[in-house]
This record gives structure tokens, sequence and C-alpha cells, in this order.
């Protein structure tokens, strides 16, 4: 039992003396389960010790969000930290952290007027807290230090401000479409890579800005006049081919004959090894929207825009879902159909570049 001594008198010794009577009189050697509670002391301990902390499940987290080619992953990150960290310690055990806790850091923002970036920030701690309750058990991750024994997600009881969240409808009207185009070149104070990234939006039927600056010279195929958003740049993950009309390759034309060397189509302008930044277009369209008088629109409604009036043409859901790359979701789409839809695509291309071109 121990040595007699200030820290240990007869009160301590009678009160053990008790119950390794017990244990004896219940048939158990008091060593043995000495030793056993010892043992279970210390492996609680140690996993206690490996428990990751809410840091920790951030960025294993982001990590994930980079190995999948997801590339929000650093505005995702910005908006965990950013908003969690002041309310939740960072050092704090993923799995000690409540629903209540959760509710403070969503509630700071809605109290601050940021009701719509509430439920940004709500969706992506759901994401991370359900990424680390899997973790553990996934073998993939059964060298990483970090288990954070997450036995449920603290995010999921809390509701989304779903009466903040509009669907968008904007969209620009065909003539406003033709006028659009036919001002950009002349207006002399636009940057060239706005005018061209532009256009080249309207007149590639609506794809993603991103995708396109962030393509490289070597995606085209100047034989067959296509497009490649390549795996790494296209949101769904997917290889996407795009068919070229006459005004598309123009405009690429007149990009790769103000070539400043860059392997991207759209060069940043003071970094040849960037491409142009979308944040820079999108700032640059609402100070020409301004000063140009045109309705108000924004670089999402192009999108609309193209897939809306392509059916006011007659051109089919399907079709305008190939051309702007959705990720379809139905088994067969996933698994069976890799028709690639080309003959389709360009049959589109040139219903809409004609609509376009029509006075």
């Amino acid at each position: 039992m121990g040595r007699y001594s200030n820290d240990f008198g007869l009160a301590q010794a009678r009160a053990l003396s008790v119950e390794y009577g017990d244990l004896l009189k219940s048939g158990l050697d008091p060593l043995n389960e000495l030793e056993n509670k010892k043992k279970v002391e210390t492996i609680k301990a140690e996993e206690k010790a490996r428990a990751g902390t809410l840091q920790q499940l951030f960025e294993s987290y982001i990590n994930n969000m980079k190995e999948r080619g997801k590339r929000t992953f650093d505005r995702v990150q910005q908006q965990l930290e950013q908003n969690t960290y002041p309310i939740i310690p960072q050092d704090t055990k993923a799995k000690d952290v409540t629903t209540l806790q959760i509710i403070e850091v969503i509630a700071a923002l809605i109290e601050r007027g940021a009701p719509v970036e509430s439920n940004r920030v709500r969706s992506a701690l759901h994401a991370a807290f359900q990424f680390g309750m899997l973790h553990d058990n996934n073998p993939a991750y059964r060298h990483t230090k970090s288990i954070f024994g997450l036995l449920f997600n603290p995010v999921a009881a809390i509701p989304k401000q779903t009466h903040v969240e509009r669907v968008g409808d904007n969209f620009l009207e065909i003539g406003e479409v033709r006028d659009l185009l036919k001002r950009l070149p002349n207006e002399e104070y636009l940057a060239f890579n706005l005018v061209m990234l532009l256009s080249l939006c309207i007149h590639t039927a609506g794809q993603r800005p991103y995708e396109l600056v962030a393509s490289k010279w070597s995606a085209i195929d100047w034989d067959n006049n296509i497009l490649e958003i390549v795996p790494t740049v296209s949101k769904t993950g997917n290889a996407h081919y795009v068919p070229l009309t006459n005004s598309a390759i123009n405009i690429l034309t007149m990009l790769k004959q103000a070539d400043t060397g860059s392997e991207y189509i759209f060069s940043h302008r003071t970094d040849s090894t960037k491409h142009y930044p979308t944040q820079s277009f999108a700032h640059s369209l609402r100070k020409f929207i301004v000063s140009s008088g045109i309705r108000k629109f924004v670089a999402r409604d192009i999108r609309r825009t193209a897939k809306t009036l392509m059916g006011e043409i007659g051109i089919s859901k399907e079709v305008r879902d190939k051309l702007q790359n959705h990720s379809m979701q139905d088994v067969s789409s996933k698994h069976d159909d890799r028709y690639d839809y080309m003959k389709e695509k360009r049959e589109a291309m040139k219903t809409w570049e004609l609509n376009l071109m029509k006075r």
C-alpha cells in the first residue's frame, strides 16, 4: 500500500485495506487489479495525448481538400480559422467541441450582419467534423498521429439560415448580350484581359471564368478547334472538351498574338508564371458596369444567361448541361455513359454563335 508518511496516513491505509479486502473476498488478486488499472489509465492518457486538436482537424480537412483538387481550400481555411479560433481555442480537443460552442461561432456572424457568410462557415465546419468522424476508421490514415475520437458531428443539429439564401435569377436578354459584345472592343479604357475573358465566356456558352483563366495554351487543339478543361482545372474533376466557334478562335488568336511568354492563355499582368486572377476580373467587371450604364450583372450571371438563352433557341437541357460541364449525379451518367456528346455540342455551339451574331 505504501510507506507511512505525512501524505499517506492510517486513514488512507485503512480505506485501502478495506478496498483490497473486498477484492480478495471476490476472488481477485489486488496486485493484478492494480496493475490492470494502471495499464488502463496509461492507455487513456496516451489516447488523450493523441486526441487531435481543433487545429489538427482543420489542417487535416484542408489537406484532404487539396488532395481532392478542391480549389476553394484556401478560402475555406480562412473561413474556419478566422471565425472559429476567437471563440473556440485552436488547441481544444476536437472531440470536446460542443454544439453550444459552434452556435456561438455562427451567432457571431449573424449578429454582425453576415447571415449568408454564416451559412458558408456552418457548411465548412460541418464538412470538417464529418471528415474527422470518418478519419479514425479510414485505412488510408492509419499511419497518422492524430486520432480525433469524434462520436458525433456537433454542427449537424444547427440549422442553416435558409431565409437569406436567394437563388440567382438575373440574366441578360439576347439584345443586351449582342450590345455588350459590340461595345467591348470599343471601350478603350478597359483592360485587354477583361475584354477577352468576358467575350470568351460568352462565345463558349458560359464556361466558368476560372476554368478559362487557369487553362494553358497546351490545352487547345487548334486542328480540331477544341479547348480541353483538364481535370486539375475542372470544377467537376473530369476532363471537359469545349468545341470552339470561329469567334472563340479569333479571341484566342488575339490572345496568342499578345503572347507574354506565359504558359497560361490569360497571363497575370505582372507575373507570367501565374494566370489572370478571377478576383481582378470580377472587380474590373463591376467598375465597367457602373461606368457604362449597362444593366447590372455579375460574372456568375454570364453562365446563367447562356444557359437560359440557349434554351430559348431550342437547345436541349441535356446538351446545355454537357456544354457547361455540369456534374451528372445519376448512376447512368456517372458509371455507364462514356459518350462525349461532341457532335451535339458542336451543333449547339454553332446555333448559339448564329444567335449571337444576329443584328
